[in-house]
């Protein structure tokens, strides 16, 4: 059985606190989602989970009896953050041998052409990353990602500029993954409606810490998620069980402008 367990996890900057101690569990096999206003900390504690940021707390992640190393760990930044001339196929190579060479093993090669088969990528994979619409280079970025078969898949908003159809493939290969591979995946995501269609579990994080870490019916609660965002939302569930997130409006905090009179009028609902 694997997992990862993070201790006390905290990042600060010029003597700011962002995350102030992130304790958390996740099990094999599992999707899990981190949810959170911006700036709450969500992509620095994927981030150190990776062992990419300087931060203090603990990382485990424990196979039975055996501790495992960040080797075993693969990151997927924000697609704002990646840009490259290289094929599709260079691209997802980059993920199994870290650096291009003159001569490859053709196993090497043949694994990159199973991972580009699988997530339909055949038609594309000689032309430029750069040249990608934004739902291809996510699919590649996907592809990269798991070709070396990591235990731990970590995802920064990897739906955030996708259309429906997108949002839903990038998913259902995060989630499909870490079943078939008994791996843990983790997912800063924002549309709450995804968080609860994919999810097994869900970590609420507010001003630095855990608020709650719970399944998505459990974390879809209408007064916790208005008390996260500061914002009135109607909560219901499809006919499938999903939960379902709409925003109502932002509260009224004091008097406004009226703009067709010209007077102060208070908003009371």
């Amino acid at each position: 059985m694997m997992s990862l367990t993070t201790k006390d996890i905290k990042i600060g900057f010029s003597n700011k606190p962002v995350l102030r101690g992130i304790n958390a569990f996740f099990q094999q096999g599992t999707l899990n989602s981190i949810i959170g206003v911006n700036g709450a900390g969500k992509t620095l504690y994927v981030k150190s989970i990776a062992n990419l940021v300087p931060h203090s707390g603990t990382t485990l992640l424990r196979q039975d009896n055996t501790l495992l190393g960040y080797d075993t760990m693969s990151y997927v930044p924000q697609m704002n953050a990646v840009s490259s001339e290289l094929t599709v196929f260079e691209m997802i190579l980059l993920g199994k041998v870290r650096q291009l060479m003159w001569r490859v093993k053709q196993e090497v090669l043949d694994e990159v052409d199973q991972v580009i088969n699988r997530l339909h990528l055949t038609e594309v994979d000689g032309q430029r990353f750069s040249t990608l619409s934004g739902g291809q280079k996510q699919l590649v970025m996907m592809a990269q990602s798991i070709v070396s078969k990591p235990m731990v898949l970590l995802l920064d908003e990897p739906t955030s500029a996708l259309d429906l159809k997108h949002q839903i493939e990038v998913l259902d290969i995060a989630k499909k993954y870490a079943v078939e591979n008994e791996a843990i995946t983790l997912v800063v995501m924002h549309d709450l409606s995804l968080v609860s269609r994919y999810s097994d579990t869900v970590m609420v994080l507010d001003h630095g810490t855990v608020l709650k870490h719970g399944t998505p019916h459990e974390i879809m609660e209408k007064e916790l998620l208005e008390n996260v965002y500061g914002i009135e939302v109607e909560v219901t569930t499809t006919p499938q069980g999903y939960k379902t997130v709409t925003p109502i409006r932002i509260p009224s905090k004091g008097p406004s402008l009226n703009y067709d009179t010209g007077m102060t009028a208070v908003h009371t609902g």
